[in-house]
């Protein structure tokens, strides 16, 4: 059986915040994202790791915020 990117659409907008320097989800992971959603909005954050809550409070809720009320 082979899966089909048609079978795996996303079609509602999306967003993905990623911690560029997360050795756990290398940023890579982002490649060909795009060819899967439709709405797709990727912030990378440089200095942040897997822990975006942690490391970057005062970025995460505008960024989430904002992406929600548009």
């Amino acid at each position: 059986m082979q899966l089909k990117a048609a079978d795996f659409r996303v079609r509602v907008p999306t967003l993905v915040i990623w911690g560029e320097a997360d050795t756990a989800l290398p940023v890579t992971l982002l490649d060909g994202l795009m060819e899967l959603v439709d709405d797709l909005t990727v912030h990378r954050l440089p200095r942040a790791t897997h822990w975006l809550a942690h490391e970057e409070p005062g970025v995460l809720p505008r960024l989430i915020f904002d992406f929600i009320g548009r």
